[in-house]
């Protein structure tokens, strides 16, 4: 009898422990999708920057409305409130971004590291689930 309740509790323990560690995932605030631009010298810059987790690693994938196919994305980072990333893409060249996560709203500026461009003001509004 004591070798089904010890089975019991080890059951709902390893169940509520999978419940907790799914729920903070889906209750993230920055994984989601996002509708970004950026004020870049010359134009603006627009498209879809989608963040994903997985345990405690950020991955992101960022589709460029000017640029053909999907910009490489690194170094996702999220402490606090704040996430940082990098963009690299064939025209964009070598981005590197730090934004205040603000409920629905990502603020912040981008540096472009190839160009030179820095401080360029980067808004994204998170898009409606699908």
């Amino acid at each position: 009898m004591k070798r089904v309740s010890h089975l019991l509790l080890a059951f709902i323990f390893i169940s509520l422990a999978g419940c907790a560690s799914s729920r903070q995932v889906k209750n993230d605030p920055v994984v989601g999708s996002w509708a970004y631009s950026v004020e870049a010298p010359e134009a603006t810059y627009t498209g879809t920057l989608t963040i994903t987790r997985v345990n405690d690693e950020y991955a992101a994938r960022m589709e460029s409305d000017q640029e053909i196919g999907a910009l490489t994305v690194s170094n996702v980072q999220v402490v606090e409130d704040n996430l940082t990333f990098e963009v690299q893409g064939p025209q964009s060249g070598h981005l590197k971004a730090a934004v205040a996560i603000e409920e629905a709203t990502l603020v912040g500026k981008v540096d472009n590291l190839t160009y030179g461009a820095v401080g360029m003001p980067i808004v994204a509004q998170r898009k409606p689930a699908e």
